[in-house]
């Protein structure tokens, strides 16, 4: 089915700004899938922080070109889903790559992160990055655990004094009861 230049312009104008949001661009063929899986697929990416689209190869080039972008001509064949990652990269690849084990019929190709090229084996090994959450959760986790061992050790004399406090009170009873035993015992 032909599309109007204007709607191309438009479809290419689109792309273009979602290549300038974007933190990674990935690149898939999906020759094959109905419409129900696509759409299942559309809601798994946008729970990923992004969006997919099915364009026509032309106009993904133009888009990639405008955008200073390299052009993978490679990937560039055939039925081609572009992928772009809004939010997050890796989970956004991760959703992409899951998604590839479970339906053969959507096979990925690779992608475009940081104006570089990235193969299939390098879109797979960013999917198993930490995402950004994580390594928030990562950083906080690793501010927290010294000031939880300044805490400690802080504390730490404290509750030594009071153990030792504990105990010498615990000893000095016993030798108050030896004493008092001692005394009922001897003969007056």
């Amino acid at each position: 089915m032909a599309i109007s230049r204007a709607r191309k312009e438009e479809l290419v104008e689109q792309y273009v700004d979602l290549l300038g949001q974007s933190r990674a661009v990935f690149l898939a063929e999906y020759t094959g899938m109905s419409v129900k899986k696509m759409e299942a697929l559309r809601n798994k990416v946008r729970d990923a922080g992004g969006s997919i689209y099915v364009a026509k190869n032309t106009l993904i080039r133009v888009a990639l070109e405008q955008t200073d972008n390299p052009v993978p001509a490679d990937m560039l064949t055939g039925q081609t889903a572009i992928g772009f990652a809004l939010e997050d990269g890796p989970k956004m690849a991760k959703t992409l790559i899951d998604h590839a084990k479970e339906d053969e019929l959507f096979v990925m190709r690779g992608g475009i992160s940081g104006g570089s090229l990235l193969s299939n084996a390098e879109v797979d090994a960013l999917a198993n990055l930490p995402s950004i959450d994580e390594l928030r959760a990562q950083i906080v986790g690793m501010i927290q655990q010294p000031a939880s061992k300044l805490v400690t050790v802080l504390s730490a004399p404290s509750r030594d004094l009071v153990t030792v406090v504990k105990n010498g009170a615990s000893q000095l009873m016993n030798v108050i009861n030896a004493y008092a035993q001692k005394t009922e015992e001897a003969p007056a």
